[in-house]
């Protein structure tokens, strides 16, 4: 097994290219030669008589006789990155729910797969693991967090293979092996012209940029493929949800929520930082937003008008947006909302500073809670006192904010200039917030 960076830069083992304008890559590769099975079905039986239970969808089977190795490389390669707790990939392991296997050959290590959800208070978190047996060792090489849609269906799971098949068709990038191009090869036997070929595969990267290489092969004139794919790691961890901020100032934020219809919410650089404190994943940004508890469109008339969202996972953690619609298309009367900025996302619990949550209640009653919890005083009109949430006369100036200077302050609200009124005005302070955030466990959630 050789594991090296290629690229526009060369690097030790196990490292990370860092060139922040480009994008990396990671590839997994894996020939057998020589004694190699034709396909993955023969080579699981092959491994069923070595280890009873694997491969047995059932979540209960505990691979008892074998040992799980957690690595260095693994941490720093895949837990760390992609957000994986070392404790679930190990529960994944030991108690999948689906597992595949492929014998290279019968004095050559074996290459397992395993899947399963670890947290039963979140079935959307999908864990896939890959790596070595030996003698009764499992050494973990690769750790993956697999998005809902890859992930399979509610209330099922899809074979390890289909998931990585997945994973290249949606973020794989094309790899040379002999005549074939594909972004995906397994359990296959692919003809190649030298040595070379096999000794040295062609990852296609016309963008020059790094990529993480892992593979394994003998000089033959045959590759047996068992496992093959290169994924952009950028567009995977954004899928997943971790994603860091844009380096290019040029470049468009992530977005959570694509695709199928569905509103997309875009999160700058300091909701994403508020996000990844508070362990909120950027995938809930679209699930808050799309699938909420209780929303609110603060005016209908402005085409950049306010948009209110919450909702309660199943795990306990309570997510509320608040976002303005920044794309949206008129048909006649109908105005259809298609992309909305978020400016606050807070992860949040039923206890609140300003009074408890309750999730039945409607947006317009809890908004204001969450305002009078992490709001500072503002003033609207000289007639009317300094309150945490103005809705109400307005004088047509900016509102005043009762607070202390220096401190970070996000002032917001709908005001309308042509009747001198105002609307669900507050400012947001993230001292207020943070300071509360710090006093108890926010539940759920996995920081990135």
């Amino acid at each position: 097994m050789s594991l090296r960076l290629m690229g526009r830069q060369e690097c030790l083992p196990h490292q990370v290219a860092t060139n922040t304008k480009l994008h990396p890559i990671a590839v997994f590769l894996t020939l057998r030669t020589m004694h190699g099975r034709d396909a993955w079905p023969d080579a699981r039986d092959t491994l069923r008589a070595r280890i009873p239970g694997l491969d047995n969808p059932r979540s209960d089977v505990t691979l008892l006789d074998m040992e799980t190795v957690i690595t260095d490389g693994l941490r720093k390669n895949c837990l760390l990155p992609f957000g994986i707790d070392e404790k679930d990939a190990i529960a994944v392991v030991e108690h999948p729910e689906q597992s595949e296997a492929a014998a290279m050959s019968e004095e050559t290590d074996t290459l397992a797969l395993f899947a399963g959800r670890p947290n039963p208070l979140d079935p959307t978190l999908v864990l896939l693991i890959s790596g070595r047996l030996a003698e009764g060792v499992f050494k973990a090489d690769m750790a993956f967090r697999i998005p809902p849609d890859i992930a399979g269906p509610t209330g099922g799971m899809n074979s390890p293979l289909r998931m990585f098949k997945g994973l290249a068709e949606q973020f794989g990038l094309p790899i040379v092996i002999g005549d074939r191009i594909e972004r995906f090869f397994a359990g296959e036997r692919v003809p190649v012209r030298a040595v070379e070929k096999v000794n040295q595969p062609n990852v296609q990267n016309p963008g020059d940029v790094p990529y993480m290489l892992s593979w394994l092969a003998r000089p033959v004139v045959h590759a047996d493929c068992d496992l093959c794919f290169a994924i952009d790691l950028t567009k995977y961890k954004q899928a997943i949800g971790i994603a860091p901020p844009p380096s290019d100032a040029s470049a468009p934020a992530p977005q959570s929520g694509q695709g199928g219809g569905k509103i997309s919410i875009v999160l700058g650089k300091e909701v994403q930082e508020m996000m990844r404190r508070t362990g909120i994943r950027f995938e809930r940004a679209g699930a808050v937003i799309n699938e909420h508890d209780s929303a609110l469109l603060l005016s209908t008339e402005n085409p950049n008008s306010t948009v209110l969202a919450i909702r309660w996972f199943d795990d306990g953690q309570i997510v509320f947006i608040q976002a303005h619609i920044s794309k949206s298309r008129r048909e006649g009367t109908l105005v259809t909302v298609e992309t909305v900025t978020a400016a606050v996302v807070l992860a949040l619990r039923p206890d609140l500073p300003g009074g408890k949550l309750e999730r039945d209640a409607q947006m317009a009653s809890i908004f204001p809670l969450i305002a009078r919890s992490f709001g500072v005083p503002v003033v609207c009109h000289p007639d009317i006192g300094p309150a945490k949430f103005q809705s109400g006369p307005w004088d047509g100036k900016v509102p005043h904010i009762v607070s202390p200077s220096g401190d970070p302050i996000m002032l917001s609200g709908e005001f309308n200039p042509t009747a001198n009124t105002c609307e669900c005005v507050w400012a947001f302070s993230p001292k207020f917030y943070y300071a509360w955030q710090s006093s108890g466990p926010t539940p759920g959630g996995r920081s990135g």
